[in-house]
């Protein structure tokens, strides 16, 4: 019989009975094995024999090894060193062949530990390297090597985790090597599950651990936070993902394991296991974690002269708050970080001294990690941030003088004491005087109270800090969308605001009424919560609703936001056309015609000398800024809003023999101003039978562009009407003291200059105009200019004075150095006729666009974006094709927000002006910008965005690793060619008709809005 190939003793758990295998090539007269221990001293060397049934399937033919494996025996615990003398005996029980083989019991015992965690323990005396198999229902599960030994059979300790419960599972150990099967004790054991009828104890999860790094090396302390003696002996284990395991027994004098030097990998996460060192192993620790590591995890630099910039990642699985302490009073930071993220706060010190020691401390679910960071700070020179401010796409720009050796700047900002963003690399911009603006990467939140702190830091091409400089800014910044409204209802005014997307940052909102001379009638105090207010009002007039957002700590203030002035509308005494309708006349505001969106009037049947009057419209339909008329169900009420050029509304399908009462406001941005208001009564129609008692009406409503007006004519037979050019219908009425007769109406035709006069700059006005008839030929004219009838300028201009063709304009230039306050001039167009005509016109101060920037997003895509101008109603984005701006190929009117996208279908040009408007007729001077010839693709490809402040262009390169699509010049060369081919046929053909619309719609751009027909109220059903 030959030595054995293997021989494997196997403990069953937990009575703790072994059967013993031994495979090897027996002899074929061999008809059965028996293995005996072998005691030298004993003089009964058979004593109890243990048969080892051999496996007839697997010893075919003589030669073949066999495994023979035996009944369970008892091993005594002290029996370490075993002689096994394994003797082959034949069918007639004589002993064939025998072989002794030694062996060494390692008394392999398994534990569970958790739900999912188990060890395994084995003694051994060499100390050499062990494999430690386990292995579920004969297949192989995990393998783990480990290398112990000696020191008086020292226990060798091996754990495993994540492991399913509900299966059996044997854990065998051997020697790493060829020989080791020789020699292997294993245990078979069972993994319990949690279930609600047996649960597993739930071991605690709070300790505080402590780790230092010195050399590379890695010193952890971790102190239980549990019910834990004091003189008990516990064993510590922490394993990391691949298996490698740290530990540590000891008695918790302070409930402290102490100086655990740690060969795990403290980049993975770690599960840490303390259990009591008896027969029970009862678990008083179970946690995962990440360490936080200064070599690897946690990083400290000083980016200002008292600041420092702490960084970190969260690893774990969910969002965990920090605690970040300097260890000076009221420096003690709170940081939330979330899952998977990286933390960033800055860390702002509050004194002189060179060194710091930074407390930072995690509390992931009761497990607490503290790390102790020393940071030896130095002086860095200052950098004055000079101003700051929110631009028109949100986001923050910074501007300081700038620095030399710089080669980049990093901005950090913090909103009070939660931490924004950092831009390492921040996009630079150069101003005029030399000095340097960076901006944000991420918008600025606004429509809240912002307490901003910002951080500018200079490197250099090393990375070396050059400069640094902080500031805070307090302000409230109002959401772009504030607004006040104030409306009449009875004899109250309803003020109603949004100032801030965020209310509840500041502390209150201050509602301030005033009359027309500015004089404070009566304010209020409203809460966060509130956001309208009613106050009485004492007599009729014009009124003002300003509202102010507040903060008391620190005493802050927002800009004061004020209601739209809505200018009064004076209304004639409405008369009856018909049994069932009446005619309503006003006449205009004061104001220009073009600050009014139009008119609302109403009506309701007048019960009594009590009557209220419903007078608001539904808010949606006076933002529609177009004719809507609407009844109530039971047909006592009604209302109709007009456009702003008719001052007339004929209201039909009264009820007759009624009493109603009619009233007139203005309509301003949607605001609806003070009504007047006046009664009808269809139950008296009195005709006078004397038409020397009759006065007349006379209305004249323009065919196209003009003024609708009307004026009532008592005793006389005839009137002049002086009207623009153009054609007109001229109505006349016969009124009596209730009633309007049916209008005799003629078509009449004014003949003249018709004049159209527009700022176009600062101080600049362009004047246009046309002539009726329209001459048979070209014609010269003549154009002053006069202010207090001085004449400022004249200049000569030959066109063909048609309206279609459209060519009598000129430009006056600087009329004036600054425009500080409204300046009025007249218009003086003398004919070759030697007939003048007379205009006035007033240019207005209207701040300039100053800051214009342009993104290239794709060769058929670019953003044009500019800041907010105060004041302005819209802008005016002109695109050119060349940059002396004579060939206009694109032109747009832009309200908000205040960027504008081209696309390929317009960007036959690459010039683009901007102007900010405060009204049809009144633009400040353009801002320039040209756009840039795309780039020919590359393994970067980049968004190139530009930009121009007071007329000084800068490029900055923002590159983006994407796969971005660029035009070539070849495509460029086609769509210049395809222009070419446009122009060609503009030439050709006859001008298109150019459709109108009035300012509640589209109209041609350049073109003066025209009013629709006027339409008349009709009866609902």
């Amino acid at each position: 019989m030959s030595k054995p190939q293997k021989v494997l003793l196997t403990y069953q758990q937990p009575d703790r009975t072994a059967t013993l295998s031994v495979t090897t090539t027996y002899k074929a007269q061999t008809s059965s094995v028996e293995v005996v221990k072998y005691n030298s001293s004993d003089s009964d060397v058979f004593k109890d024999p243990k048969t080892c049934a051999l496996t007839p399937s697997r010893r075919s033919t003589a030669g073949d090894e066999t495994e023979c494996t035996t009944a369970p025996f008892t091993i005594p615990e002290e029996e370490i060193d075993l002689v096994l003398l394994v003797v082959g005996v034949t069918a007639e029980s004589k002993v064939q062949e025998s072989v002794v083989v030694d062996f060494e019991d390692y008394k392999t015992t398994v534990q569970q530990l958790t739900a999912d965690a188990f060890e395994v323990r084995f003694a051994a005396k060499e100390n050499t390297l062990y494999k430690i198999n386990v292995t579920p229902n004969g297949g192989a599960f995990n393998t783990s090597t480990v290398q112990c030994g000696a020191e008086d059979n020292k226990k060798c300790n091996v754990y495993f985790i994540s492991v399913t419960a509900g299966h059996s599972y044997i854990a065998s150990v051997k020697k790493d090597g060829t020989d080791g099967d020789k020699n292997v004790v294993a245990a078979s054991f069972n993994m319990e599950s949690n279930t609600p009828i047996r649960p597993w104890p739930e071991p605690s999860r709070k300790a505080t651990l402590t780790l230092q790094t010195h050399d590379n090396t890695h010193v952890l302390e971790v102190c239980v936070d549990g019910d834990v003696s004091t003189t008990s002996t516990y064993n510590l284990v922490i394993l990391d993902m691949v298996g490698k395991t740290s530990s540590k027994t000891q008695t918790l004098n302070n409930k402290c394991f102490s100086e655990i030097n740690l060969s795990v990998n403290v980049n993975q996460q770690l599960r840490i296991l303390a259990y009591t060192d008896d027969k029970n192993r009862t678990v008083v620790l179970e946690t995962n974690v990440y360490l936080l590591d200064m070599s690897e995890t946690l990083q400290m630099t000083q980016i200002g002269g008292k600041v420092i910039k702490a960084s970190w990642t969260n690893n774990n699985n969910g969002d965990v708050t920090y605690t970040i302490d300097l260890g000076s009073h009221n420096t003690t930071s709170q940081v939330p970080c979330k899952a998977g993220h990286r933390c960033l706060t800055y860390l702002h010190l509050n004194d002189d001294k060179d060194n710091w020691r930074i407390d930072v401390t995690e509390n992931n679910q009761g497990t607490v990690q503290k790390m102790q960071v020393n940071v030896a700070t130095v002086d860095i020179p200052d950098l004055s941030l000079k101003t700051h401010s929110i631009q028109w796409d949100d986001r923050l720009r910074v501007c300081f003088p700038k620095v030399e050796g710089a080669a980049r700047y990093e901005l950090g900002l913090q909103k009070g004491p939660v931490y924004l963003e950092t831009t390492p690399k921040a996009r630079v911009e150069t101003q005029t005087d030399g000095g340097v603006c960076v901006f944000s990467s991420d918008k600025v939140d606004v429509g809240a109270y912002i307490n901003l702190w910002m951080l500018v830091t200079a490197f250099n091409h090393d990375g070396g800090i050059v400069a640094s400089g902080e500031s805070t800014w307090n302000d409230i910044f109002l959401s772009v969308d504030r607004t006040v409204h104030a409306a009449i209802k009875e004899k109250h005014i309803i003020t109603s605001w949004y100032l801030l997307e965020d209310a509840s940052t500041v502390d209150s909102f201050h509602v301030t009424f005033r009359s027309a001379d500015n004089t404070t009638i009566n304010s209020y105090s409203a809460s966060t919560s509130s956001s309208s207010h009613t106050f009485a009002m004492p007599k009729p007039g014009k009124y003002t609703a300003c509202v102010v957002a507040q903060k008391s700590l620190p005493k802050i203030n927002s800009e004061e936001v004020c209601n739209v002035d809505v200018p009064t509308v004076s209304g004639d005494k409405p008369k009856t056309t018909a049994d069932d309708a009446v005619l309503v006349t006003w006449q205009p505001p004061l104001e220009p015609i073009k600050e009014v969106s139009g008119f609302y009037v109403n009506w309701t049947k007048t019960y009594s000398k009590s009557t209220v009057v419903d007078r608001l419209p539904p808010f949606s339909l006076v933002r529609l800024h177009r004719t809507q008329s609407d009844k109530l169900q039971d047909d006592s009420k009604g209302f109709i809003i007009v456009p702003a050029s008719d001052t007339s509304v004929q209201i039909d399908g009264l009820d007759k023999n009624e009493k109603y009462s009619f009233c007139i406001s203005a309509v301003m941005d949607s605001v609806v101003g003070q009504p007047d208001c006046q009664t009808s009564d269809l139950s008296v129609v009195n005709w006078s039978s004397s038409i020397q008692k009759l006065n007349f009406l006379v209305e004249w409503t323009p065919d196209g562009e003009g003024k609708q007006g009307h004026i009532q004519v008592k005793g006389e037979t005839s009137y002049t009407l002086s009207c623009s050019p153009g054609n007109w219908k001229v109505s006349v009425r016969t009124v009596s003291d209730e009633s309007y007769s049916d209008p005799a109406t003629v078509d009449a035709t004014f003949t003249g200059i018709n004049q159209v006069p527009e700022q176009v700059g600062e101080s600049s006005i362009k004047v246009s105009w046309w002539e009726l008839p329209p001459p048979e030929k070209n014609q010269k004219y003549t154009i002053s200019v006069y202010q207090n009838n001085e004449l400022k300028r004249s200049l000569p201009h030959i066109c063909s004075g048609h309206k279609t063709v459209d060519d009598c304009s000129v430009v006056f230039e600087d009329l004036v150095a600054r425009v500080v306050d409204p300046v009025p001039y007249e218009i003086n167009i003398k004919s070759s006729d030697n007939t003048t005509f007379k205009s006035n016109f007033t240019i207005k101060p209207i701040p300039s666009v100053t800051s214009l920037t342009q993104t290239i997003k794709s060769s058929d895509k670019v953003v044009v974006g500019w800041q907010q101008v105060d004041g302005a109603q819209f802008y005016t984005l002109s695109l050119y094709s060349d940059a002396i701006l004579t060939d206009i190929r694109v032109e747009h009117k832009v309200t908000l927000p205040t960027s504008f996208t081209l696309t390929e279908d317009n960007m036959m040009g690459n010039v683009v002006t901007i102007q900010a408007c405060v009204d049809d007729n009144h633009c400040g001077d353009p801002l320039k910008i040209t756009i840039n010839d795309p780039v020919p693709p590359s393994e970067n490809n980049s968004v190139i965005a530009v930009s121009v402040l007071g007329g000084i262009l800068g490029t900055a390169l923002v590159v983006y690793i994407v796969g971005a699509v660029v035009m070539s010049q070849k495509k460029k060369r086609g769509l210049k060619k395809a222009i070419e081919r446009q122009q060609e046929k503009v030439i050709e053909m006859s001008p298109p008709p150019q459709p109108l619309y009035n300012e509640w719609g589209a109209r041609r751009l350049g073109t003066r809005p025209t009013a629709p027909p006027r339409p008349l109220a009709n009866k609902l059903p």
